[in-house]
């Protein structure tokens, strides 16, 4: 097979050569890029292309403009690029960012179990009782269902999954609502909160994660419907 050539402008060019310039250069956060003039001259191309790709790389926060040193290396934040980048309106196909939060939901098992704390239990236990006193309420129940796993991601003190969970939300309640019916999550035999909660309280990290893996079922057996389109 050939592959493909790639169409790339020239700004696309400069970005890329920026890149490798301050990989190579070692630069830390803090340091000084060179001027817009200078580095026109050594890539043999207009300050304009310069400045646009600059300004690629300062909406990614990867370089920022600093009062009278010009372009510096910023520091890593990438919990603010993240941001920047992930929006329901920028990512139209939600469905990889859908499985990517399952992924996740089971994935930190291990790190909220190391990290387990009993105030994250008395939490948990309020949202639970909340939930539990008007079982039929389904708007309720959405909203403590949201509250709990967020509580969940919190409890691993981990910044990027915060992160993570907070922008891949939009993009898993929009699913559930146009691929899942409310019944869906009303079968008896699936774990509860309330069961995740027991599991959590007794440090049993395996029916833990077991018990979690069943709550999200409606989800996983469902996947390769979701992919396909079909409603």
């Amino acid at each position: 097979m050939i592959a493909p050539i790639r169409q790339s402008t020239l700004a696309d060019t400069v970005e890329a050569r920026l890149r490798q310039f301050i990989r190579k250069q070692r630069f830390r956060p803090g340091d000084a890029l060179p001027k817009e003039t200078e580095l026109a001259a050594q890539l043999k191309v207009s300050r304009n292309v310069v400045r646009e790709a600059l300004s690629r790389l300062r909406m990614l926060g990867i370089v920022e403009s600093r009062r009278r040193r010009g372009m510096v290396l910023a520091g890593a934040d990438i919990p603010a690029v993240l941001r920047r980048m992930i929006h329901p309106q920028l990512v139209p196909d939600s469905q990889d960012l859908f499985e990517l939060r399952l992924v996740l939901e089971l994935g930190l098992v291990d790190l909220l179990f190391l990290r387990r704390q009993e105030f994250l239990i008395r939490d948990l236990e309020r949202i639970v009782r909340r939930e539990e006193a008007v079982p039929g309420d389904l708007r309720l129940n959405q909203q403590c269902e949201i509250a709990f796993h967020s509580a969940i991601y919190a409890a691993t003190g981990n910044t990027l999954l915060v992160c993570f969970q907070e922008l891949l939300q939009p993009f898993f309640r929009d699913a559930r609502g146009r691929h899942f019916a409310p019944d869906r999550f009303a079968t008896p035999k699936r774990p509860n909160h309330r069961h995740l909660i027991e599991a959590l309280r007794q440090g049993d990290v395996e029916e833990y994660r077991r018990l979690m893996r069943q709550h999200l079922s409606p989800y996983f057996d469902d996947l390769p419907r979701v992919r396909s389109g079909v409603r």
